[in-house]
């Protein structure tokens, strides 16, 4: 059942109305914002979702935005060194908590290319 939820998230593929879960430990559903079009954004983007100055803040993992706003490990866009408007794949998994914290968050979006101006 991970796999193929990650496949999914991974892939873009998602599916409104159902409740997902990505954790066996987790007893809360993964939800999806209706409005998920709109928070889809390059990691340009992303950059100006940091936390700061009342922006929300925002972090990419393995391609999927998540909503670190109201996360109280990540006050006022950091956590750890980290900067929220980042991607943040590259050190998640070395965390202690591994990729199980974003269960508990909400997935507003994902990564998109950025559109050549060729």
């Amino acid at each position: 059942m991970k796999k193929i939820i990650s496949i999914l998230l991974i892939t873009g593929v998602f599916c409104f109305g159902s409740e997902l879960s990505l954790s066996k430990k987790s007893n809360k559903p993964l939800t999806l914002n209706k409005q998920l079009t709109e928070h889809n954004l390059t990691i340009k983007e992303l950059k100006n979702f940091n936390g700061k100055d009342g922006k929300k803040a925002f972090i990419a993992v393995d391609g999927v935005i998540y909503d670190v706003s109201n996360s109280k490990a990540w006050k006022n866009g950091m956590h750890k060194g980290k900067k929220a408007g980042e991607d943040v794949s590259d050190v998640i998994n070395k965390s202690p908590h591994g990729k199980s914290v974003l269960n508990n968050l909400e997935i507003i979006g994902k990564i998109i290319k950025e559109i050549s101006k060729d």
